[in-house]
């Protein structure tokens, strides 16, 4: 067998037949049933290749990381394995560590060590100081460089650690006279120096991606598919993968969704993985489960900011159940993923506690209940955190995970007022700088969902990604 790289395609020559077997995977397809009205999701088998005049053609030269793995498996050789060397960086593209500790130098010298990989990482393990300096080291080499996030809050957050690390101005959205840019795609197509066609795209020579499971949207995909095949690509991660929270990889007849095979597609495999041990996680489970009515008119329609009933979103039951959590000494701060404005809304206007809130579009705090909103920087707002002026800091989806909490910050709640598990998942982490954190969660029964399954999943995420630590099911009855 034998591979070939052409126009940045991989093509495997005189594979075996049954070889392929160990490219299939269960894709999953969600519609609405008609019948019952809800969201149903079939699980359909799909090929990452397609045969092509007698030759297996994988969408990227990527696949050669999982094609490696399975050739192993499967007993067969690749006669050409010469062809690896493209993918090989012997010794590592680190050529200064500078301020790294050595936990960190070694993770950076088994990333690149290989063209392309994910590194996924603890809470606390120093991502963002990581990141500055890989992208000092590609610069230092001459080497054009992108650095991108999914939200404006953690890309500032690299931006600022790196200009500060190293004195250089990175202060420009984007500017195709210089060497490294820092980028979120959602919001690169909004600047006016910003043409999608600009010979800049065309010999990029890095890419550096945090939060890279979140990277993968279409923006992303735009902008990627305009530069020509870079030759590294690295990717930063708490839980890349959101299913299991273990390492990124292609599992034979495993399930796949668009996401996941994107990050494949695009990085190959994961490089360096490092579960957290020294965290004790409890995962308290609040009774008795929310009650939800039947919607009363047609008038209550969905939130404009997302799919969700306002009823359930200004749902009384579920604001008393806060607020007892409180009273009951359960906790002394809480972080609420919201992913609903306007149970954000309601919330602002009824709670009793000093109140901070983070929005997609900028950093604000309410700290004296009943005050209008006051703005104030990110900076500002942790230091109210570390002080204990703010017991509730609420977040919308798109805006938390810019903000690392301070150690006296040791709650979340898996929210079930909407899709949260992935901001559950990450609110939880974000915490996780104390060595003892609470996840608090609870589920609804009524007459229209409540998106339990992703709270469920939340829980699921946190319990085997925490589990190589101390972890402790508990449960909590409150009066609400």
């Amino acid at each position: 067998m034998k591979v070939e790289l052409e126009d940045g395609k991989l093509y495997l020559i005189d594979a075996p037949h049954e070889f392929g077997n160990h490219f299939t995977y269960k894709y999953p397809f969600s519609y609405r049933c008609p019948a019952t009205r809800r969201n149903v999701t079939d699980l359909l088998d799909r090929v990452a290749f397609r045969p092509k005049s007698g030759r297996w053609e994988f969408p990227t030269q990527q696949w050669i990381y999982p094609i490696m793995t399975e050739a192993k498996k499967f007993g067969v050789e690749i006669e050409n394995k010469e062809v690896l060397n493209n993918f090989i960086n012997p010794g590592g593209l680190i050529k200064n560590p500078y301020h790294l500790w050595e936990n960190q130098i070694n993770c950076l010298n088994k990333v690149t060590r290989l063209s392309h990989g994910i590194a996924i990482l603890r809470t606390g393990a120093g991502k963002t100081t990581m990141i500055s300096v890989m992208a000092k080291n590609m610069l230092d080499q001459g080497l054009k460089t992108i650095v991108m996030a999914p939200t404006n809050g953690v890309l500032h957050e690299l931006r600022d650690r790196f200009s500060n690390d190293f004195d250089i101005d990175c202060n420009y959205y984007f500017d195709p006279e210089k060497q490294i840019q820092f980028v979120n795609p959602k919001g690169l197509f909004k600047s006016n120096k910003f043409w999608l066609h600009d010979p800049y795209w065309k010999d990029v020579d890095c890419i550096i991606m945090d939060e890279v499971e979140n990277c993968m949207n279409e923006k992303f995909m735009r902008v990627l598919e305009r530069i020509n095949a870079p030759k590294y690509v690295f990717g930063f991660s708490g839980t890349a993968n959101k299913i299991t929270g273990g390492k990124m990889d292609f599992i034979q007849g495993g399930t796949h969704n668009d996401n996941e095979l994107n990050l494949i597609n695009t990085l190959g495999y994961t490089a360096w993985y490092e579960k957290p041990v020294d965290r004790k996680l409890n995962l308290v489970r609040i009774y008795p489960p929310l009650i939800v009515p039947p919607l009363e008119s047609e008038k209550d329609k969905e939130d404009a900011f997302n799919k969700i009933p306002v009823s359930i979103a200004k749902l009384p039951q579920y604001h008393q159940m806060i607020e007892q959590l409180f009273k009951d000494h359960h906790l002394k701060n809480l972080y609420i993923p919201f992913v609903s404005r306007v149970a954000v809304t309601e919330f602002t206007n009824i709670t009793t506690r000093p109140l901070g809130l983070i929005t997609g579009s900028g950093f604000q705090y309410k700290l004296k209940p009943g005050d209008e909103i006051t703005n104030c920087t990110l900076t500002e707002l942790k230091e109210m955190m570390k002080q204990n002026k703010v017991e509730i800091v609420l977040g919308t989806r798109s805006s938390f995970a810019g903000i690392d909490f301070p150690p006296n910050w040791d709650s979340s709640l898996a929210n079930c007022i909407g899709k949260m598990a992935n901001s559950s998942v990450q609110a939880a982490g974000r915490v996780a700088r104390a060595k003892e954190f609470n996840l608090f969660y609870c589920l609804g029964k009524g007459h229209v969902p409540i998106y339990n399954a992703h709270v469920k999943g939340a829980v699921k995420l946190m319990r085997e990604y925490y589990k190589m630590g101390q972890l402790e099911d508990k449960k909590i009855k409150l009066e609400y």
